[in-house]
């Protein structure tokens, strides 16, 4: 299994043509593209949070 390292604002993965499975416990998604991204960064107590979703 591959990890990714998304660096923001860059758009890299959106904007190319790799397909991804996505694999949840109901259904096997294959050969999907990303369509596109959104991201919420919070700090709270000296922890931080990313929250990205992906949609494809």
């Amino acid at each position: 299994m591959s990890v990714w390292r998304i660096d923001w604002p860059d758009e890299t993965l959106a904007a190319s043509t790799l397909k991804f499975h996505i694999i949840t416990p109901e259904y096997v998604y294959a050969n999907a593209c990303i369509t596109g991204y959104d991201r919420i960064r919070k700090v709270s107590g000296g922890a931080q949070l990313i929250k990205v979703n992906l949609y494809f």
